[in-house]
């Protein structure tokens, strides 16, 4: 269950984006019209500060407690254009990392880093939803893996019911390696389009499928998510059996 404990050490964080009347994906801004995420706080894994400007996430600061103190962990930096992100991080004791996210029309084309170990690409059926992931990504003995997820979604086309991960190594046929079913509720998940749950969740696609939901994730396979919710229906808290809470924190957004 190493995925699902990943799955969830990186649901720590989220951002926002903008629906035009129709819910059209646009390019990626705040999904709450009235208020933003400022921090994500979580029982285990620390705190990440999401910093904005002109109403668009321009920091993310992650904080971890180590031996009692509270030491910045990584920080991301953001930079906007037509039609891509580019996020610049930078962990504790190792050099500046950059990653390139693009989008299409459809939504979120490519993800890519620097270094090489991440390259994701996403593919949309007619009705622009991603159907089909391909993920290289190096191995820890430097190898170059390849990996695609297919996914599966309701009659609203709203939330990925299911997902299932294929691997094909080199000269043999691609292997069903494991799938899982979701379930969801009917309130909003203040990761769906977020950049800022991108930034947090690059280890892989099955991180990133919140990002494609209109609502919060109740059940993977026999795994329950439990949260609390405000008057606006966003959740203040999720509670995942023994990997612990996550907390999260909102202000009123400013009027430019």
């Amino acid at each position: 269950m190493k995925k699902y404990a990943l799955l969830i050490a990186t649901i720590s964080g989220i951002l926002s984006f903008s629906c035009s009347k129709d819910e059209d994906y646009l390019f990626p801004d705040t999904i709450m019209n009235e208020m933003e995420l400022k921090a994500v706080n979580h029982s285990v894994y620390g705190t990440d500060s999401i910093i904005y400007t002109d109403n668009k996430v321009s920091n993310i600061r992650s904080y971890k407690i180590q031996n009692g103190a509270i030491l910045l962990d990584i920080s991301y930096r953001f930079e906007y254009a037509d039609d891509e992100i580019t996020i610049h991080a930078i962990r504790r004791g190792f050099d500046e990392d950059i990653y390139t996210l693009s989008f299409s029309e459809s939504g979120i084309k490519t993800i890519r880093s620097s270094s090489g170990t991440i390259d994701i690409t996403f593919y949309y059926n007619e009705k622009r939803q991603p159907v089909y992931f391909l993920y290289h990504r190096m191995s820890s003995s430097k190898n170059i893996m390849v990996d695609s997820i297919s996914v599966a979604y309701d009659e609203k086309q709203s939330n990925i019911t299911g997902m299932t991960w294929y691997r094909k190594a080199a000269g043999v046929p691609d292997e069903s390696v494991f799938s899982f079913a979701y379930t969801h509720d009917d309130k909003r998940n203040p990761y769906s389009g977020s950049v800022y749950y991108l930034a947090c969740a690059w280890q892989g696609p099955d991180e990133i499928i919140s990002y494609f939901n209109r609502n919060n994730i109740t059940s993977i396979g026999k795994h329950r998510l439990t949260y609390g919710y405000d008057s606006n229906n966003y959740p203040v808290f999720m509670d995942v059996n023994m990997f612990g809470r996550t907390t999260f924190f909102y202000q009123e957004k400013s009027v430019n």
